[in-house]
């Protein structure tokens, strides 16, 4: 691919491939985004919603999964099996739901899809297809093939099915054929079924020679779901193919035209004898399976409908929107910040330097940023940053906290300490803020140079503390400090600076409350009468 021109981001190789998805999305603007299984994608989704809402989302269900597990249960008798089966059901069809257009492999996947998604639209592309122009005849032909990736369940169960039940009738009428089965990950239970006339080969890195020597193909799949590559490839290469109804489904294949379709061993024995032996009917079975593959499979059929998905106009992606911009912006700012909030401030980094391109200057960006960076501690590009946005004229008091915060983080208290009261000053309705302000006052009396801090503003006559930050604060006091006289004494004073402020009798009887904990807890005697 990457000799193709296709940038390639190998996130396995990443210590956290998250944060290198994250900044790819940051740092380039995307049309569209495919993501193949939806397990695959519900890793991703939500990032490219958030970090890159105007990028289309075409997911690819490769095939139905609940559809297959369901059969598989089906066929191995398993109800006990039925409720994990029904969650995973759900979660399927749940992150279906997230994206803009889903792809199905077959028509009949599609509107399997479409009766649990009234939105988004599923969507019918099949894995391209093209025949080879020149393809070896019927007595240049010798042996039978199974073409199977045997990390794939239904794969193992069908060798070992048609292993079991089937190769011993074939054998009977012809005792020199052989048997390949070519595919990656053969588990042990396959490499047993190995003997002088059935060849694993295991992976095989070209597939050619094989789907050129071989007279017929099987593929006798108990369950599944989708369209079956292994009889498009064979099909491709002018290769006859015996298969079970679930095996062929979806593909428009029609049994004696252009495929074999048989259900039970004796049936399926019948067709893999009749297709070896009978030069006529393979003849006229090759040059159909090449003709219909290239009529419903070739690339000048597939192609144009794909692109079709990706530009999916009814979308809930913003491409669509009148000033799309200014709202794809917006709900990065929000995920930058929400990003904080997850601890994930490496991301977010990222988010808000990709915001700042689009709002050069903006004091939210730009106070996001230098938190972002605080928290990574990154003090000095936090407090440059920090600077720059409160020159902002549209400055707001949660600013003025943000700028506290990252005092905080940096080690200089008193200067977090003097942010924090213009924060409060300027909105003393603020929780955040309070909140913020509150958890720092806890921490400062943990240290003896904290509640020397407290102290020396007290004295001052400049410890200013909001009614919202007074319980929370004091609790934190009570419960921690459990007879420490300094401590108290810090607690008295922010207490008594609240009891002045605050004329609700309710909160000074609570405050009178803590105040008495403190003594019993230190043993110290104090003055609690009421505010």
């Amino acid at each position: 691919m990457q000799a193709m021109g296709v940038y390639v981001l190998p996130l396995d190789r990443f210590k956290n491939p998250d944060i290198e998805f994250c900044r790819l999305l940051a740092l380039q603007d995307f049309d569209a985004a495919y993501l193949p299984f939806y397990y695959s994608a519900q890793r991703f989704i939500h990032l490219i919603r958030d970090i890159s809402p105007r990028t289309h989302i075409v997911m690819d269900s490769i095939d139905v999964h609940f559809l297959r597990n369901a059969r598989q249960m089906l066929l191995e008798g398993t109800p006990n099996t039925w409720a994990t089966f029904s969650s995973a059901k759900n979660r399927e069809i749940a992150a279906y739901k997230l994206a803009d257009a889903v792809l199905t492999v077959t028509e009949k996947d599609r509107d399997m899809l479409q009766k649990h998604l009234p939105f988004p639209p599923a969507i019918s592309v099949s894995d391209p297809h093209n025949s080879r122009t020149q393809t070896p005849g019927f007595s240049e032909r010798r042996h039978i093939v199974f073409l199977a990736g045997f990390k794939h369940t239904p794969n193992v169960d069908a060798a070992i099915f048609f292993h079991r039940e089937i190769w011993p009738l074939v054998l009977e009428k012809l005792p020199d054929i052989r048997w390949y089965l070519l595919g990656d990950s053969p588990p042990p239970e396959i490499m047993t079924l190995g003997s002088s006339n059935v060849i694993v080969t295991g992976y095989v890195e070209h597939l050619e020679p094989y789907l050129q020597e071989a007279r017929v193909a099987v593929a006798p799949l108990r369950f599944g779901a989708g369209m079956k590559g292994k009889i498009a490839c064979s099909l491709a290469h002018g290769l006859p193919c015996v298969a079970t109804s679930i095996g062929s489904e979806g593909m428009g294949l029609v049994h004696g035209e252009n495929v074999m379709v048989a259900e039970n061993p004796v049936e399926f024995c019948n067709a893999i004898i009749k297709l070896y032996t009978d030069e006529s009917l393979w003849e006229s079975i090759s040059l159909a399976g090449k003709e219909v593959l290239d009529r419903k499979f070739g690339d000048s059929v597939i192609y144009p409908t794909l692109a079709g998905a990706l530009k999916l106009e009814n979308s809930r992606s913003l491409s669509h929107i009148n000033g799309s911009d200014q709202v794809a912006v917006a709900c990065r700012i929000s995920h930058g910040y929400r990003l904080l909030g997850q601890g994930q401030a490496d991301i977010s980094e990222i988010v808000f330097m990709k915001c700042l391109e689009a709002l050069p200057g903006s004091p939210e960006v730009m106070a996001g940023l230098a938190l972002a960076q605080a928290r990574q501690n990154k003090s000095k590009a936090a407090l440059s940053t920090m600077a720059q946005a409160l020159e902002a004229k549209q400055t707001h008091a949660i600013h003025l906290a943000y700028l506290a915060v990252i005092f905080k983080l940096s080690g200089n208290y008193d200067k977090a300490l003097e942010a924090f009261f213009a924060a409060q000053g300027q909105d003393s309705a603020n929780s955040w803020i309070a909140g913020e302000f509150a958890s720092y006052l806890e921490r400062l009396v943990q240290s003896d140079a904290g509640i020397q801090l407290i102290s020396r503003y007290a004295e001052q006559g400049k410890l200013m503390i909001n009614p919202l930050v007074q319980q929370a604060t004091l609790s934190e006091i009570a419960q921690d400090f459990k007879g420490s006289s300094a401590a108290l004494k810090v607690a008295m004073q922010i207490a008594k600076v609240i009891g002045d402020e605050i004329s609700c009798r309710d909160i000074g009887l609570r405050i009178s409350t803590l105040i008495g904990k403190l003594e019993g807890i230190s043993n110290h005697q104090a003055c609690t009468s009421t505010p």
